[in-house]
């Protein structure tokens, strides 16, 4: 990211406060993902998995067989520990990572959907606005980082 805008002639100051303030974005929600003392160790396990790209793209039933625990169980224990279904959770990392893409690449919606693992674009839009507010394009128009100087 540094030497992308390095290049662009973007000041070193504006960049250094945008991956500061990405960096403390993320301590700050993997310290609320993990702070759950009282929950189980798959569960901390499951958060781990979730804030990964790799698993992040996967399917989630293929992320909830690798924990070794039945689907049912899995999710009463996630939303009992969580407060949360592990399904919106997981919708919202798989969000969160596309807002991150909209502002820091020139990578089209259908792009964006396909890398999250959505098949259809639509349902992409449709999440994405929900939780923002806002449809994709609109969010990159104001948020992507190489329209600043």
């Amino acid at each position: 990211l540094i030497n992308k805008y390095s290049l662009s002639g973007d000041s070193f100051e504006f960049m250094h406060a945008v991956i500061t303030t990405h960096v403390i974005a993320c301590a700050l929600e993997q310290n609320n993902n993990t702070e759950k003392t009282d929950a189980p160790t798959w569960i901390i396990t499951l958060l781990d998995k979730l804030n990964n790209l790799d698993f992040l793209i996967l399917p989630m039933r293929e992320i909830i067989s690798s924990i070794g625990y039945s689907q049912e169980y899995i999710c009463r224990e996630f939303k009992k520990y969580m407060k949360q279904t592990v399904v919106s959770f997981f919708n919202s990392q798989k969000i969160h990572y596309a807002s991150f893409l909209l502002m820091n690449t020139n990578m089209k919606i259908l792009e964006i959907a396909i890398t999250i693992g959505y098949s259809s674009p639509k349902n992409f839009i449709h999440q994405f606005t929900k939780m923002y507010h806002m449809a994709p394009n609109e969010w990159r128009k104001k948020n992507q980082l190489s329209s600043r100087k």
